[in-house]
């Protein structure tokens, strides 16, 4: 009888959870819908149907979602206090910044300088952060607190917001505007930003410094024009950031021509350590994945605090084309630990132990990778054996 009885409430019990799992499930379907429901009326919110939606909606976690598009959408000053209650309470979340940036527009709009100021947050928006500058030096903070933060603004490699303009030409008068932030304005115009403005910028060097920009601008277009020395004429640091630069590219487009020009320029250019570093580590790259001859040459010559997965990989690769056990396994010894320590490598050590003799210490490494659990296979970015 015990038994029947257990079974019984066994089955009681399933049918019951299955019952109450359904339930839920339609339930939390009802609220799901009635949320997109709810969306497609956000545009009335007095109507009748939203009310009764949104009420319905009291413990949905997405309900204030309803409210931040409400009052995107009905944008006004009567809407003030709301919107800064909405944005105090959801500050940081991300509620919180789309409603910011539309209401700080509307209120830049509206030249409402005092409301702005309230309300901005610091941000990477830089046509906001222009007119919150702008704000504050016409509520009377002093140009000195300002100004030399306008300084990151100006020093980018591309054009800014209008609105901007009347800011970077106060900081212009006030002096902040010097050449060597010019200069800086046009590397990043070069490396990586936009070109175009290069011409611009180039007219605001002294003269005797503008061929600079010409420069630039023509390597960036070209990064062969860098394979006659003659166009650099004073074999300055500024030169020799401009060739640095045409070397990374070129060694892409041209690897016999970035090579031929390196051993030419690095005789008569003052590359700073970083600099030389930077090519040897693109040099590196570039030729490792092309299978160029030279490939293992520069990849030995990378500078260890520049070490990376990457690297190791081409590296590895290379040497194990070649069966180079006693390479290998130097080379891995030399690795920073926190690469050494990596899965991958600690297997081709082991194996490399084992290819130079030392058997008792890489069976020890690998049966210690083994115990890991860890789903350990040979690195297949170095596609080899």
């Amino acid at each position: 009888m015990f038994r029947l009885t257990s079974s019984v409430l066994i089955i009681f019990s399933l049918v019951l959870s299955s019952t109450i799992s359904a339930t839920t499930s339609t339930s939390q379907t009802s609220i799901r819908d009635a949320f997109q429901e709810a969306e497609k009326y956000v545009w009335q919110p007095n109507a009748l149907h939203y009310q009764t939606l949104y009420q319905q909606l009291h413990y949905y976690p997405l309900q204030p979602y309803l409210d931040q598009q409400r009052l995107m959408h009905g944008m006004n000053m009567s809407y003030t206090g709301e919107i800064s209650q909405f944005l105090e309470t959801y500050r940081g979340s991300p509620l919180d910044w789309p409603l910011r940036k539309k209401w700080l527009n509307y209120l830049a709009k509206r030249d409402n300088a005092l409301l702005f100021q309230d309300f901005f947050k610091p941000t990477s928006d830089v046509e906001l952060t222009c007119q919150y500058y702008r704000y504050q030096l016409q509520s009377g903070v002093a140009e000195s607190k300002i100004l030399p933060k306008v300084t990151k603004l100006w020093v980018v490699g591309k054009s800014q917001p209008k609105v901007c303009d009347p800011l970077f030409t106060l900081w212009q008068k006030a002096g902040y505007r010097t050449d060597e932030r010019i200069w800086q304005r046009i590397a990043l115009a070069a490396d990586g930003g936009k070109h175009t403005l290069i011409p611009y910028l180039t007219q605001l060097l002294p003269k005797k410094d503008q061929y600079l920009g010409s420069l630039w601008h023509k390597v960036r277009r070209d990064p062969a024009y860098i394979s006659n020395m003659k166009r650099f004429p004073q074999k300055s640091v500024k030169e020799a950031s401009i060739a640095a630069y045409g070397l990374k590219r070129l060694i892409w487009r041209d690897p016999e021509k970035a090579l031929k020009t390196y051993s030419k320029a690095i005789e008569v250019l003052p590359f700073s350590e970083a600099q030389q570093q930077q090519i040897v580590l693109k040099f590196a790259i570039a030729l490792a994945s092309k299978d160029h001859k030279s490939s293992a040459i520069w990849l030995a010559k990378v500078d260890e605090k520049l070490q990376s997965t990457n690297i190791v990989q081409w590296r590895m690769a290379d040497l194990l084309r070649d069966q180079d056990w006693p390479a290998i396994k130097a080379d891995l010894r030399a690795l920073p630990e926190t690469l050494h320590q990596k899965n991958q490598w600690r297997y081709w050590y082991g194996r490399s132990l084992l290819e130079t003799g030392e058997t008792a210490l890489g069976h020890e490494v690998l049966s210690e990778l083994a115990n890991k659990r860890h789903n350990l296979t040979r690195p297949s970015q170095c596609n080899i054996l």
